[in-house]
């Protein structure tokens, strides 16, 4: 885990965007251009054998900051390093070492059944049989891929498209593999696949991945180091217990031994919700109160017979970051 496998430093890219009056189907007049700010003063760190979640809403950035690392894309200020090396200027050297999937580009060929891309992208990535063979029989025994990768492309359905898209990216063994919406649109079993494929594939083989996913509550199980882009910048970049920490509200039940009496409890704890007479859920701002203090509160005035602390829900974190931010 030790080093850098990515790092930036005030990494910023501009966009030129040119602005046109259209005055009828073939009268096209400039009205100038203006600089868009796609990505703005980021400075990032993920460390080899890390899985990241990058999180961002459409235009946050995400997309820019793939391209920037991957070395597609120039920066127009700043510095980035993939792989300890300047990803654009080595970026046919970085190829080798680095996997890309896509989850709305495919790069498989419709036509063809999904086994004939795999071993073309194997013989240009000099894959021998035997090593092909035995990741083969490793992909098909967690992602079940092996009952249809022999038909075409285009007659699999979605779930079994991304499954398949995914061995392509990875079938020449990367050190670093960027994942974007690699579950987007499929069914839960498919995602639950593709999600295990991925913790196997860092705890096996020490790969680092870069996950982007609009599905928050999915990536936080996965991954433990969270960047959050926002407007060009990165709003979070810390562990996600650490992000877990922005969320000041508890959810406490208690199940009291009799039930109390409402109006007492909704006066005392006006965020509170009665899920039966006896099963009561208050809400606790523990920057007011610590959560044991205010357990210990309730417990001292009634008799409880049992209690549960709800999970803080990183989705929900991750909005009030968002709104936070849209009053900067």
């Amino acid at each position: 885990m030790e080093g850098s496998i990515i790092r930036t430093e005030s990494l910023c890219k501009d966009y030129i965007v040119r602005n046109y009056d259209i005055k009828g189907l073939d009268r096209f007049t400039k009205k100038g251009k203006k600089t868009v700010n796609a990505l703005r003063d980021l400075s990032i760190d993920v460390k080899k054998g890390e899985v990241v979640g990058l999180i961002g809403a459409n235009g946050a950035g995400k997309s820019t900051t793939i391209k920037l690392l991957t070395g597609i894309l120039n920066p127009t200020s700043g510095k980035v390093f993939t792989l300890g090396k300047d990803p654009a200027k080595y970026r046919r050297e970085n190829a080798d070492r680095i996997g890309i999937m896509m989850g709305q580009r495919s790069q498989l060929w419709w036509d063809l059944p999904s086994t004939d891309s795999f071993r073309l992208y194997a013989k240009m990535y000099g894959v021998g049989k035997a090593e092909y063979d035995s990741r083969m029989a490793r992909f098909n025994e967690i992602l079940d891929i092996e009952s249809f990768t022999n038909r075409p492309v285009r007659q699999l359905s979605l779930g079994q498209r991304m499954r398949c898209e995914m061995v392509a990216a990875l079938i020449h063994s990367p050190e670093l593999v960027f994942l974007d919406e690699p579950t987007i649109g499929i069914d839960v079993l498919a995602k639950e696949r593709i999600l295990n494929f991925i913790s196997s594939l860092n705890s096996e083989f020490g790969t680092t991945v870069i996950l982007t996913t609009h599905d928050i509550a999915d990536m936080g199980k996965i991954a433990e180091h969270i960047i959050i882009v926002d407007k060009g910048r990165a709003v979070y970049d810390g562990t996600k217990d650490k992000l877990l920490q922005f969320n000041r509200y508890d959810r406490v039940t208690f199940v009291f031994a009799a039930p109390p009496d409402r109006s007492e409890i909704e006066s005392r704890y006006p965020a509170c919700w009665f899920e039966n007479e006896c099963k009561v859920v208050l809400t606790n701002d523990n920057t007011v109160m610590s959560t044991s203090d205010f357990i210990s509160e309730i417990m001292s005035s009634y008799k409880i017979l049992d209690i549960s602390l709800s999970k803080t829900d990183i989705e929900t974190v991750v909005k009030k970051i968002y709104a936070d931010n849209e009053d900067k």
